[in-house]
């Protein structure tokens, strides 16, 4: 999957015409031909940045050895979104609506292959681009836990903050640094006393970011109480269980050799 340029404010509508190319094989009477199966309706519609499901099943009586899906545009050309080695059975793959140009036409391609057979089907998927990338509030930043700076943020009016064990306030994102542990190093690490959670995406497209795709990525993704290693360009999301509240790209992380102004310095895009 990849993600795509989207021109804001605009209405794309993106038709992925459906047909099915007939399977070319050369095999026994008694074999079953490879058939690819996919639950999802023919025609979808959806908006840029989403993730749509396909439920895949091949029927042979051979082991399917490789699946391709390739995406199909006259401007774009022909990009491979996949190329594996299919699991058994039914599985999900998730596609990424892509941002294009207003009207661009395109078609996905399912083609599996095994030791006698080969098949290929397609699916339409419609593009309807309402939304509009949403607001950056950016220049953000708050310290080290051992900096005796703010050392936590505030979603609420984006302001940085002090945290500690005995606060009634309860942040949104607080530095996790301990001195026994970290001395004078950066932890690097984020945790949240509001009870936020967290998702590192690098490859989700925060310029274009929308409540959708925020939504979409979130709905995917293996989520954390606390979020480690972070570095410069990182991309986060964070939410509750089940909702998105924004997306984080950082600027800057600054380590010093002492701890006195050590801090994150970071862009928010909140979904309201």
């Amino acid at each position: 999957m990849g993600f795509y340029h989207h021109l804001p404010g605009t209405a794309t509508r993106i038709v992925i015409p459906v047909f099915l190319l007939l399977g070319l094989w050369s095999c026994r009477k008694d074999q079953t031909p490879l058939a690819v199966k996919i639950t999802e309706a023919s025609e979808i519609w959806a908006v840029s940045g989403e993730y749509l499901p396909y439920h895949i099943e091949f029927i042979c009586d051979e082991k399917v050895d490789h699946l391709r899906i390739e995406q199909f545009n006259p401007k774009y050309g022909t990009v491979v979104v996949l190329d594996t080695t299919p699991p058994g059975g039914i599985f999900t793959w998730y596609y990424l609506v892509p941002f294009w140009d207003d009207a661009a036409e395109a078609t996905l391609t399912f083609t599996a292959t095994s030791a006698s057979f080969t098949n290929s089907v397609t699916r339409t998927v419609v593009v309807v681009n309402q939304e509009v990338p949403l607001t950056e509030v950016a220049g953000n930043a708050f310290h080290s836990n051992l900096s005796g700076k703010p050392n936590a943020f505030l979603l609420q009016g984006f302001q940085a903050v002090f945290y500690d064990q005995q606060s009634t306030q309860k942040p949104d994102f607080a530095d996790n640094s301990t001195d026994s542990v970290h001395h004078n190093t950066l932890s690097r690490e984020w945790v949240s006393p509001s009870g936020l959670l967290f998702c590192r995406l690098n490859d989700f497209n925060y310029p274009q970011a929308t409540e959708t795709s925020v939504q979409s990525a979130w709905s995917i993704a293996a989520k954390h109480v606390k979020i480690s290693n972070l570095t410069n360009d990182d991309i986060l999301i964070f939410g509750t269980a089940t909702k998105a509240r924004g997306a984080i790209r950082f600027s800057q992380i600054i380590d010093m050799d002492s701890t006195l102004d050590d801090r994150y310095m970071f862009n928010i895009k909140i979904v309201e």
